[in-house]
């Protein structure tokens, strides 16, 4: 995941893995069904066997035996019953598709309740899902090869992305956008917690390291515009939180106003933050301890033309200021007292300022749907970077896989990654 580098032909290679991925999915249905039910099976007999192997050795305790042994009679009952495997394919996949469905209603009605147009097309598509969703666990064992269809799907999908990405790193100027299909949503959302784990490992071992910082050869000047991944060990930022950092501002989407949040805090409304580069990012490294994923990209004149018009119009459009509790209470509005949320601790700390949507998509947060990837995908889009989502769903973990990637190509638009972490004085953070 840390790589420095990535050889064209490693794109070729798994476009051609992928084409014959799609092939024996969608055409050779039952063959892979088999197949996969035998890699299973065998799977969980060699983790077993490696455990019972630990206890014989007195590495491991004795109750991991009793661990070893029901797994090794669970993975003889799903190879003598190899249609429990294929219906439970089906169950997960509708199970996946039913949990769509409920994130789609949710968006529905916000986006009614404030008037949204494309309403209709998320309620078409919550319906979709949830007819899907009964008909896969309606005698799954039956419906299998419908599963198997729709990750044939995938896969060819997957399969052209990454043609498209070798096409690019041979002929650099044959293609002017960089699309890229996205990881799946219960892959890409565990990224962070990944990164979180690996960067720790590596800080164990040495607390500066060449891997932390790694800038492509040939360039020495400053980045344009910077993508900033959060990463955290726990709270709403475990699964990451994505912004912009441009002319010396950081801007971030998200629910600002902790007086607006519904549902677990997953709803409230949105709000973008502008604040002084560099003392958020101090903010977040020693206040919030942090981790920060930095990726520089560089840009023509004319993209960064573009990028400034596309934030101006972000905050300039169907927007009103914000106060946030501190703020309010500088003002007389609210009694004199210590505020410790987060947009009065940005507004002490990194001089922000905070415009809430007041119409549109963006007017109301929600974590699954209008997150913190809505403004770094308007902004990107106009450069030529951009992720072709499934389900309309985005995650800063789809965003890291895709930059990280665009970093190792060659001609990629990204030029550096550096990883700061609490730990890291003023002097190495990113200007």
């Amino acid at each position: 995941m840390l790589k420095k580098t990535i050889n064209s032909t490693t794109y070729l290679i798994s476009s051609i893995l992928f084409s014959i991925g799609c092939f024996l999915f969608i055409f050779k249905s039952e063959f892979t069904i088999h197949a996969l039910s035998f890699l299973f099976c065998l799977g969980i007999l060699l983790d077993a066997t490696i455990h019972c192997i630990f206890v014989l050795t007195k590495k491991q305790k004795n109750n991991a035996l009793f661990r070893s042994i029901f797994d090794i009679l669970f993975a003889l009952f799903i190879y003598l019953h190899p249609n429990f495997f294929q219906g439970g394919l089906s169950v997960l996949t509708g199970i996946y598709l039913l949990l769509y469905s409920i994130i789609d209603s949710i968006s529905y009605t916000l986006y009614k309740k404030n008037h949204i147009h494309g309403r209709f097309i998320i309620f078409v598509s919550c319906l979709i899902k949830f007819i899907l969703s009964l008909f896969l666990m309606m005698n799954p064992t039956a419906k299998y090869q419908y599963v198997m269809f729709i990750v044939g799907v995938y896969f060819g999908l997957y399969s052209l992305s990454q043609l498209n990405s070798f096409i690019s790193e041979i002929l650099p100027k044959h293609l002017k956008g960089k699309v890229r299909i996205s990881l799946p949503i219960l892959i890409a959302a565990f990224i962070p917690r990944k990164l979180i784990t690996l960067i720790n490992k590596i800080l164990e071992n040495e607390h500066e390291s060449d891997i932390l910082q790694v800038q492509k050869e040939n360039f020495s000047k400053k980045a344009d515009i910077e993508i900033i991944i959060h990463l955290a060990n726990s709270g709403t930022a475990a699964f990451g939180h994505i912004e912009v950092g441009f002319d010396g501002k950081i801007y971030s989407y998200g629910n600002y106003n902790m007086h607006s949040r519904k549902l677990f805090d997953s709803i409230g409304d949105g709000i973008i933050c502008i604040a002084n580069h560099d003392e958020y990012i101090q903010y977040a490294l020693k206040n919030k301890k942090r981790y920060l994923v930095v990726f520089g990209i560089s840009l023509t004149a004319n993209e960064k033309k573009v990028v400034k018009k596309r934030i101006n119009k972000l905050i300039t459009t169907n927007v009103e200021d914000y106060y946030p509790d501190l703020q309010l209470s500088e003002m007389g509005l609210l009694p004199s007292e210590e505020y410790h949320d987060m947009s009065s601790e940005i507004y002490k700390f990194a001089n922000g300022k905070f415009k809430k949507i007041t119409a549109g998509k963006w007017k109301k947060f929600f974590v699954l749907k209008t997150n913190c990837t809505g403004l770094v995908e308007t902004v990107l889009n106009g450069v030529g970077l951009h992720i072709l989502e499934f389900n309309g769903l985005l995650t800063p973990g789809s965003y890291y896989d895709y930059l990280n990637k665009e970093f190792l190509k060659k001609h990629g638009k990204v030029v550096y990654r550096k990883i700061y972490t609490n730990s890291h004085d003023s002097s190495s953070i990113p200007q």
